[in-house]
């Protein structure tokens, strides 16, 4: 029976993997945020603060964590630009330093660490530029878990899914659309014609994934890229969506983006799938299957 700790519990991923693992006997969950909490298993905890942090792992003694606790999109304001770093960097640091050498900690970053990447395909091994102070936290977070595994044996792996959809989305292109084709009389789409193209993750690949890494441990590389080899851009999600309700709206391109949006990503995974024998599925099923279960939720 194995006691798993999820930090930032509470968001989108944090709750699909709660409902997920409470089905499992075989698992004791707990999980921490800075929200107010209403699980008895569930904690406030401010991962920013070295003695909730030491405390709280000290009481649990977990023999996993999975690390989802950030600030976790790339549009920020420039105002929150100190929060982020000091969640996404502090935060992961107090969580790797406090992991016990015989916990495994499971870290979630982001695959927007490599930036634009010159309209081509990227492994693990290529070079990041990060484009958003969001990516370039998470990457300085990926190197802080590296360095405790160095310095401490700490037993860690960090897995950098690309976007992940599925009911209950809380932010992001699919949920905005929705409300758009909706309510609006045109649908209003930043950037230009066809907009990013992204590969896009559904969400119970990613749990099925994190329960690989908890099972399996030396025989897994440090760092993972978790993505379809194929990409969708933002108009190809406009009509999915607008398929899928049966709404036709004008598209209306603002010809203008945020500064932190990486306009194409496109992921070599053959190491991935190798490494897992998992296949994930393509970018438009993410898609569709998120968008018709939200639909589905709606009624």
């Amino acid at each position: 029976m194995k006691k798993i700790l999820i930090t930032g519990y509470d968001g989108f991923i944090g709750q699909y993997l709660w409902n997920k693992f409470t089905t499992n006997n075989n698992n004791i969950l707990y999980g921490i945020s800075n929200n107010i909490i209403q699980k008895n298993t569930a904690y406030q905890v401010d991962i920013t603060n070295q003695n909730q942090v030491c405390n709280i792992i000290n009481k649990i003694q977990p023999d996993v964590i999975i690390h989802l606790a950030a600030i976790s999109t790339p549009n920020i304001d420039t105002n929150l630009f100190p929060t982020t770093i000091k969640i996404n960097t502090l935060g992961t640091t107090n969580i790797a330093h406090y992991t016990p050498l015989n916990c495994r900690l499971i870290n979630i970053s982001t695959i927007t660490v490599y930036g634009n990447y010159n309209n081509k395909p990227f492994e693990e091994k290529d070079d990041k530029f990060p484009t958003s102070i969001y990516s370039a936290s998470k990457l300085a977070g990926e190197e802080i878990v590296n360095t405790y595994r160095h310095l401490n044996n700490l037993n860690a792996i960090t897995l950098r899914p690309c976007a992940v959809v599925g009911p209950n989305l809380s932010h992001g292109v699919i949920k905005d659309f929705i409300y758009k084709i909706k309510n609006d009389k045109t649908l209003k789409i930043l950037g230009e014609y066809p907009g990013s193209k992204k590969p896009y993750l559904y969400i119970e690949d990613l749990y099925n994934i994190i329960n690989i890494c908890i099972d399996t441990y030396s025989s897994l590389q440090n760092t993972i890229n978790i993505a379809p080899n194929d990409n969708v851009s933002v108009d190809q999600i406009a009509d999915i969506i607008m398929d899928i309700y049966k709404i036709k709206k004008k598209k209306v391109w603002t010809h203008k983006n945020f500064g932190g949006d990486n306009n194409y990503i496109l992921v070599n995974n053959n190491k991935m799938q190798s490494t897992f024998k998992y296949n994930v599925k393509s970018s438009i099923d993410a898609i569709t299957l998120a968008v018709q279960e939200i639909k589905k939720n709606e009624n």
